[in-house]
């Protein structure tokens, strides 16, 4: 943190589904200027099942009614192409 700004969240999380899958994710996000953040994230998924490893790259801009915009990449087996929008209700 830098005074009362802040420079980077991390988010951890791991899944434990159907006792057969275990899921980890690592998230990085940096705030930019004017409500804009750039997000970094990987995934690995273990199980019972193949497992599976992805990561995304995402540029997401906040608005000031609470709505926010995101496009990214993510990459698997195949790029994949994300967009997205979220609008309170």
């Amino acid at each position: 943190r830098e005074g009362q700004r802040v420079s980077l969240l991390t988010h951890v999380r791991y899944h434990y589904v159907n006792f057969a899958h275990h899921s980890f994710e690592f998230a990085l996000s940096m705030p930019l200027s004017r409500g804009f953040s750039m997000n970094l994230g990987t995934s690995y998924q273990f199980g019972r099942h193949d497992e599976e490893k992805r990561v995304a790259l995402k540029l997401t801009r906040e608005f000031k009614r609470g709505s926010i915009f995101h496009v990214g990449l993510e990459l698997r087996d195949r790029p994949a192409f994300l967009a997205g929008i979220t609008v309170p209700l």
